[in-house]
């Protein structure tokens, strides 16, 4: 052989350059080929192309000499073979040359295809002879059979073709050792070879996708059948098959060398089934011998391979149950071998062989209630006992099998999800036991069993959470009623301080782990309420529990942690998953209240991620905050819940307008009326009204894109306030402007449904009317001092559950807080989110806590403490920290809520209120705390009652005699002449 450099600069054994045609041309290539063959026949030469020369496309720059130097000829030979070409020294670029070759593999491989187009010949000319239509029965007959020898012939011929092919790809690599550059190389060398025939063109273009596939799957195969023994063979077989690609496993699978590693690991393990072992003749002892082989042979074995020797061990039990029936017990196993049929079972169900030699298994009736349970019960998967209730199922009664089941999967799995488990391996058991007709209820009381277990013990940590955070609860719900949040936040920060690490590491603990129990109990809600159809008859079973989780509020304190803490909730899933789980025909109100807050999680998180940074005041900011509204609208659910594209480029649009007007606006005035536009045009518009009003989905969307951007408004304020904090107006602004992003967020959980439009958030959000004309948010917008913001924010935030006025404070904090905390995602200091944060959690907590705290007088002195941390004067803070005794109409009853309502009436903020309290002398205000007291006993303890309405009076026993008529302090008025009447000085 001559190895050549080829007209392409490239060398390849045969010394010939693969034709200048790509892919695409190859067809013109076959075609230029034949053309040369029928003029080279017409001038004398071959009709056939010879198996020792092959054609050649000329390049640019060839010559006869230069391709018979290329190719170890002489140039008379080069020559004499074309004598088609009448001028030899002057040949073109694709004129088609027959050059003459000494490669060996390139004749071999020419001689394969000349033999097997030949049979093709062969075959096709006794086709046509049959087509004739007066060819006699007889001859018939014979040229039938003649075709098929032919056609087989061919057959064989191409198939040799084929593995010459594939084999020489192998050797050099394929798959393995070989770069995909050197095996693309390789492949058009081989091409080169035949490349007038279309057939072996096609056998090597499937050659290089399959040998790749057959390197592997030989290289696996050669590191199993390296091992010392088959159970080695085995593994090391299915450690190549786990990792291969499924083409692999298919060839590994079709391998005959794999099909004798698979056979002798099952003949290693049956061996007791046919020789006694260890001089064990007890039948059940070798059936139970074999198992354990069995199980130790597949163990850490893919599972489908795993399955199939499994499955091609069973005709051997078979085989021996029936030869011993006369020695064996009614169960051919013992309970030890039982014990390891269902594990093994357990590992291997969900392969097809695993499947089908498991219900083999289940045929020849291998029972001891006891192994099966405690084999479940150890976490083995109960597989084969399903199947063994199936068998039973058809001739009788398997109840004993399915409370077996019942019994291990409760020890199972109770308590892992009493622990906070996931139910999901528990209901798909169910749903395996519904598939085979068996009563499934038993194990799908053991998931809400343990859901609610583990609700619990959620319900149990928040508790632990509320003792040792009762006394801040009780402080801040009392003292800091008559406080700006930051007043607050920097008190509760002091009180925490002075409570020491320990106090506060607790503290963060405990809320830790709530949050945990929050997440954890929440996936557990959603995998009850995801049954699958097959289970529909468990749905009340399910909506029982769920309905319970969702009406504990202790258990509720820990899904609003989780929801506040944790931003996988968040997630686009998570929140269809929840508001699925807290749909009207559920849960109700209070399961909805958990649905709203998990939406405006998911809400504030996505968008405000997207309009991180926007500056209101910068064009080029605000129109790329534009393209991300646009790219956030275009999302797939948009077109899933049936937005036509016209109808949202329309409603985008609006959007984008509006975006400009908030962002041209000098007033929060300005900004409203943008947004209330918006919503008017998304909701009458005859185009999108149908589609984009407050109660869709879509339309929610847009209006919360709307909402952040108006949140960017908290960020102006922020920049003011810290530019001079000293001005009580920016501080008012700041709030305020916190307010109005707060009800534009309660509108949009109105428009989702989350909240009743007649309940107290549902007024906040857009219904509630002053004098019939100003909504909440030209309320909000017009307010002149911070305690006007509080009560109607307060107000505000009930989600249609019915407070008191602690409640109600609670209710306040955790709004003021939410908006705080968010408003660091439009670039305020991060402090102002931690702040935010914090008072979020305790508003959140303090509602759950709020009735559990009574005693009279428990927080007195440390309720000093957080007054005269908060600016108080001594005097006033020992004065006002005073509580009601058990014997007035509310016991334990503080004053500060009442004094901040007093404020609210004299339209006073809370650094006037201080200033007040603190002007007086300590005479005077230990008048005003009498008052205070004798108006919350008035009032009964809630602040609520404390009006500014007319005068009321009341009667009291006397003794015998005729009741007293008194008037009560529970109106502005009374308390104000009561003040005259002590002398203290009104504000």
């Amino acid at each position: 052989m001559t190895t050549t450099r080829s007209a392409v600069g490239s060398t390849h054994p045969s010394g010939v350059s693969p034709a200048p045609y790509d892919d695409g041309d190859r067809k013109k290539m076959e075609e230029a080929i034949a053309a040369a063959q029928r003029r080279r026949a017409a001038h004398g030469g071959p009709r056939q192309i010879g198996s020792e020369e092959v054609p050649h496309a000329v390049r640019s720059g060839d010559t006869m000499w230069a391709l018979a130097q290329q190719n170890g000829d002489r140039l008379s030979d080069v020559v004499r073979a074309n004598p088609q070409i009448r001028h030899p020294a002057r040949i073109h670029p694709k004129d088609i040359v027959f050059v003459p070759t000494h490669d060996p593999a390139t004749v071999a491989t020419r001689r394969q295809v000349a033999d097997a187009e030949a049979a093709d010949r062969s075959a096709a000319a006794i086709e046509i002879s049959l087509h004739h239509p007066k060819l006699p029965p007889g001859v018939r007959k014979v040229l039938t059979q003649d075709l098929a020898d032919a056609q087989a012939d061919a057959s064989r011929k191409w198939a040799a073709v084929k593995t010459s092919v594939q084999d020489e790809l192998i050797t050099h690599g394929a798959g393995t050792t070989a770069s995909d550059e050197a095996m693309r190389s390789r492949v058009t060398e081989i091409r080169a070879r035949a490349p007038e025939s279309e057939a072996f063109q096609k056998i090597v273009d499937d050659a290089a996708v399959q040998a790749p596939i057959d390197g592997k799957a030989r290289a696996i195969m050669a590191q199993a059948q390296g091992q010392h023994d088959a159970p080695a063979a085995l593994r090391a077989l299915s450690d190549g098959y786990a990792a291969a690609s499924p083409a692999v496993k298919d060839a590994l699978l079709r391998d005959g060398g794999a099909q004798k590693i698979i056979d002798a690991a099952v003949t290693w393990a049956n061996q007791p089934l046919h020789q006694p072992l260890d001089g064990l003749t007890n039948p059940q002892a070798r059936t139970a011998a074999a198992m354990q082989r069995l199980d130790q042979v597949t163990e850490g074995v893919d599972k489908n391979l795993a399955g199939i020797v499994m499955d091609r061990a069973v005709p051997d039990y078979e085989r021996f149950r029936n030869d011993n029936l006369n020695h064996l017990p009614s169960s051919p196993f013992g309970p030890n071998g039982t014990t390891t049929l269902v594990n093994l079972s357990g590992r291997l169900a969900g392969s097809p062989a695993g499947d089908d030699a498991i219900a083999r298994f289940a045929a020849m009736g291998a029972w001891n209630g006891d192994s099966i349970r405690n084999a479940i019960a150890a976490g083995a998967d109960p597989a084969y006992a399903i199947a063994l209730a199936r068998q039973i199922k058809n001739t009788g009664d398997p109840s004993i099998v399915v409370q077996t089941i019942n019994d291990g999967i409760a020890l199972r799995d109770r308590q892992r999800i009493a622990d906070g488990g996931s139910p999901a391996a528990t209901i798909d058991v169910a749903r395996r036991m519904q598939a085979a007709g068996l009563d499934y209820r038993g194990v799908m009381k053991v998931a809400t069993d343990g859901v609610q277990a583990f609700k619990d013990k959620a319900a149990g940590d928040v508790r632990k959470l509320a003792q040792h955070d009762a006394e801040l609860v009780a402080l801040v719900r009392n003292e800091g009623t008559g406080m700006t949040p930051e007043q607050l936040a920097q008190t509760i920060t002091a009180y925490r301080t002075g409570k020491g690490a320990a106090w506060q590491a607790e503290g963060a603990r405990l809320v830790r782990q709530i949050a945990d129990d929050g997440s954890r109990l929440m996936d557990q809600m959603v995998a009850l309420n995801e049954l699958p159809p097959q289970l529909s008859g468990a749905q009340a079973l399910t909506d029982r529990a769920l309905k319970t989780i969702a009406n504990d509020p202790a258990a509720g304190v820990a899904l609003s942690v989780a929801i506040a803490t944790d931003p996988r909730l968040a997630d686009a899933t998570r929140v269809k998953d929840f508001a699925d789980i807290f749909a009207l025909s559920k849960v109700g109100d209070i399961g909805r209240k958990y649905a709203g807050e998990i939406a405006s999680a998911r809400l504030r998180r996505r968008v405000n991620a997207s309009l991180l940074g926007v500056d209101l005041r910068d064009p080029a900011s605000v129109a790329e905050a534009k393209r991300t509204i646009r790219a956030i609208a275009d999302e797939s659910a948009m077109r899933r819940v049936g937005v036509t594209k016209s109808e949202l480029d329309k409603a985008v649009k609006l959007v984008d307008a509006t975006v400009d007007r908030v962002a041209a606006a000098k007033t929060q005035d300005q900004v409203d009326m943008a947004l209330r536009d918006l919503d008017k045009k998304l909701n009458t518009d005859a185009t999108l009204s149908k589609t984009f009003n407050k109660t869709t989905r879509p339309g929610q969307m847009l209006r919360g894109l709307a909402v952040a951007f108006a949140g960017a408004s908290v960020v102006n304020s922020w920049e003011k306030f810290k530019a001079n904090p000293s001005d009580p107006q920016n501080d008012i602004k700041l709030l305020l402007d916190a307010a109005g992003f707060a009800q534009k967020d309660a509108e949009l959980l109105v428009g989702l449904g989350m909240v009743s439009r007649q309940s107290m958030m549902g007024q906040f959000g857009g219904e509630w009317k002053l004098a019939g004309r100003a909504s909440a948010a030209d309320f909000l917008s017009g307010l002149s001092a911070v305690l006007d913001l509080v009560s109607a924010t307060r107000s505000g935030f009930g989600l249609g559950v019915p407070q008191d006025g602690g409640s109600a404070f609670f209710s306040a904090t955790s709004a003021i807080g939410g908006g705080l905390t968010v408003a660091p995602a439009f670039g305020a200091s991060a402090s102002l989110g931690i702040i935010g944060l914090g008072l979020t959690l305790v508003g959140v907590l303090g509602k759950s806590v709020y009735d559990s705290e009574k005693d009279a007088h428990r927080y007195e002195a440390a309720a000093k403490d957080f007054l005269k941390t908060a600016g108080y004067s001594e005097a006033a803070a020992d004065a006002l920290s005073q509580r009601d005794g058990l014997l007035s109409g509310a016991p334990g009853a503080a004053q500060m809520p009442f004094l901040a309502k007093y404020a609210e009436f004299k339209h006073m903020t809370p650094d006037q209120l201080r200033s007040w309290v603190n002007s007086l002398t300590p005479d005077q205000v230990g008048h005003l705390s009498q008052r205070l007291l004798q108006t919350a006993g008035d009032c009964h303890g809630d602040p609520s009652r404390f009006t500014d309405g007319p005068p009321r009076t009341a009667f009291l026993p006397e003794g015998e005699g005729m009741p007293v008529e008194i008037t009560l302090a529970d109106s502005l008025g009374v308390f104000d002449s009561y003040l005259s009447y002590d002398k203290v000085p009104h504000p």
